[in-house]
């Protein structure tokens, strides 16, 4: 059994379901982690002078959910799964 964590993304567009994410979880995504790897890099530092947390350790324990309204989206497919 793999042990390793995965990040997941619920998402939605004009309240239709985005089964693989996209730009718009993507951009969401970059900005959160930006400000989570910063914040924890600083906490740890006073305590853990050479302890730091990447961004890929902050994706792959990430719960994301976005529900984003957006004028006339575009898809790559009719399955709508980006």
């Amino acid at each position: 059994m793999d042990s390793t964590p995965t990040p997941f993304q619920a998402s939605f567009v004009n309240s239709i379901a985005i089964i693989k994410g996209g730009t718009h979880v993507d951009h969401f995504t970059s900005q959160i982690i930006k400000y989570v790897v910063s914040h924890v890099n600083k906490r740890l530092a006073i305590k853990h002078k050479d302890a730091k947390t990447t961004v890929d350790v902050v994706k792959t324990r990430m719960w994301i959910f976005v529900n984003a309204v957006i004028d006339s989206p575009t898809f790559d497919s009719q399955m709508k799964e980006h």
